[in-house]
């Protein structure tokens, strides 16, 4: 008898009590493969977290919180089609959520998905208009759309908002430097 057949013949109580199994095993992966990162060894505890989610969004579609880890595990896996697939429907669960919102745009920027990254990422700083790094996704949004203007005054909002971060004052200096025409501005990122 297949997974799916067994699955389906479960009560919904039994269902969501499978999900909740399920996700806990996937966050101790994602836990693992977060530690493993940092040693180069996350592939393995990533493909099996992604694996779980899958599993769990499958019993319940509604759980935009699997969906999202999902887009995490396969952003990990550098599958960023997949990624994006899964930060889109937790989006479209959630989409007042600033995390969903920021993952999403990251993916979109990653896939050169100009005018989308915008929208996202327009939203995620209506959400929260006080993160700076919500400012500096929006600015990199803009870029990778080719709103050059718009780009450069969020990136020197961002700045001034945030002027000690590292990777605010990057992409402050890569939209300047397109503005000045010494380099082209990219469909995405990284190029």
């Amino acid at each position: 008898m297949s997974e799916n057949r067994i699955i389906t013949q479960l009560g919904s109580d039994e269902q969501a009590e499978l999900a909740d199994e399920l996700y806990e095993a996937a966050r101790y992966h994602m836990n693992h493969a977060d530690q493993a990162l940092v040693a180069g060894d996350s592939g393995r505890h990533a493909a099996r977290a992604a694996e779980l989610f899958e599993r769990v969004v499958m019993l319940l579609p509604e759980h935009w919180n699997a969906m999202w880890a999902l887009g995490m595990a396969r952003e990990m896996l550098q599958e960023h089609e997949r990624a994006y697939l899964a930060f889109k429907a937790a989006y479209e669960l959630k989409p007042d959520n600033t995390d969903v919102c920021r993952e999403l745009c990251y993916e979109c920027i990653v896939l050169g998905k100009g005018a989308e990254a915008v929208e996202i990422a327009e939203r995620a700083r209506a959400l929260d208009p006080d993160d700076p790094g919500l400012v500096a996704n929006l600015a990199l949004a803009y870029l990778i759309d080719h709103q050059i203007t718009a780009a450069l005054e969020t990136a020197r909002d961002a700045s001034r908002r945030d002027p000690d971060d590292p990777v605010t004052g990057r992409i402050r200096a890569l939209v300047e430097a397109v503005a000045r025409h010494e380099i082209e501005a990219p469909t995405r990122w990284p190029p």
